[in-house]
């Protein structure tokens, strides 16, 4: 089947991809006057960088020289493993941009459709925002400025605000019809599931014929099939339940004392994105949330550390969650303190109760 489809994939370099048609990325600015500023002070060898990337740009059609009269400056971030990331600074063009709404897919909801699912397939799209064309007369407003001159995108740029919004209406168009029936699209990952293998071909098969009309191309490097387990969006998901992604457990797990509010707040972060996993998430992180109140300063006592100790612990202990069957016996129990209310949603399966999802906020 996949060498049926092998012109999608980017290893197939006599089948360039169209990218796809179906939406054009709009800026819709209203009044607003043009705004224009100037590059940013850099190093040579950041000059250098940027002067590579624009070319691999040129190359590879996704920019053109510009007469704009807007301008946005360029940025280099370090990536982890050393590498520049070429990115332009667009927030004040995002200030005066009418923002798009249209939704995201929840990530529980996403997880929720995989009950009953045994095999499992992963497709990324390459370069996926470079997939879709800006709108000619918006293209204008895409102008960044760098110490040899102006350019503008022909394809939508990473940084933009409604750029997630506008992906995300594409792909719905492109799987149509498919999409929370036998497949899942979370920006460019797209995720086919299926009870049996045989189901799964089937399943497979209709979605990459959506994409190869579409026009768009896959990351071969990024892309599985036929798995029986897989990490996708953040979770490790099998036929017997959910799991958090063991990387970031490890993350967690090696998660220094924090220091100050920022370390806090990141650990936070890190462990909130789980916290359907564990019970009275709310009450056993509520010290931890008081040091990032208004006014209040950094000091880390008794109450703080077991806090940090406990949830280190629960997330790093293996948690997993059923997947939810419409037609198995549901229950809640739920629970309250003086500061709290916990709930845990619980399903009869296979003659156990099995946690779905725990609840839990503080007054």
């Amino acid at each position: 089947m996949l060498e049926e489809f092998n012109d999608i994939f980017d290893f197939n370099q006599t089948a360039k991809r169209s990218g796809c048609t179906k939406v054009k990325h709009k800026i819709n600015t209203d009044d607003s006057p043009p705004i224009k500023q100037r590059p940013y002070r850099i190093s040579p060898a950041e000059r250098r960088v940027i002067e590579d990337e624009v070319h691999k740009m040129f190359k590879a059609d996704v920019i053109q020289q510009s007469e704009s009269p807007w301008s946005s400056p360029v940025v280099l971030v370090k990536k982890k493993n050393g590498e520049w990331r070429f990115c332009v600074d667009y927030r004040r063009l995002n200030r005066v941009t009418k923002k798009d709404v249209y939704p995201l897919p929840r990530i529980d909801d996403a997880l929720d459709c995989l009950a009953g699912a045994r095999i499992f397939s992963l497709m990324d799209l390459k370069s996926g925002y470079w997939q879709i064309e800006v709108d000619d007369k918006d293209r204008e407003k895409t102008a960044f400025v760098t110490p040899d001159g102006l350019f503008e995108f022909k394809v939508m740029p990473f940084g933009l605000c409604n750029a997630p919004a506008t992906f995300e209406r594409m792909m719905d168009t492109v799987l149509r019809g498919l999409k929370w029936n036998i497949c899942l699209c979370y920006l460019d990952d797209v995720i086919v599931y299926a009870p049996d293998f045989r189901e799964h071909q089937q399943r497979l098969r209709k979605v990459l014929k959506c994409i190869q009309d579409a026009g768009l191309a896959l990351n071969s490097k990024k892309c599985c099939f036929g798995k029986k387990k897989l990490t996708i969006l953040g979770h490790l998901v099998d036929a017997h339940g959910i799991y958090p992604d063991p990387e970031k457990v490890v993350a967690v797990e090696k998660f220094p004392i924090p220091q100050n509010i920022t370390d806090v707040r990141t650990f936070l972060g890190l462990c909130s994105y789980y916290r359907r996993f564990i019970r009275n998430f709310a009450d056993i992180a509520k010290p931890l949330h008081e040091l990032l109140k208004k006014d209040v300063k950094f000091s880390w006592n008794l109450s703080q550390a077991m806090s940090f100790t406990t949830l280190k612990k629960l997330l790093t202990g293996d948690p997993v969650l059923g997947h939810y069957l419409p037609h198995a016996k549901t229950l809640i129990h739920s629970d309250a303190s003086g500061y709290g209310i916990g709930a845990v949603l619980v399903q009869e399966q296979n003659g156990t109760e099995r946690p779905i999802a725990y609840a839990s906020r503080t007054f």
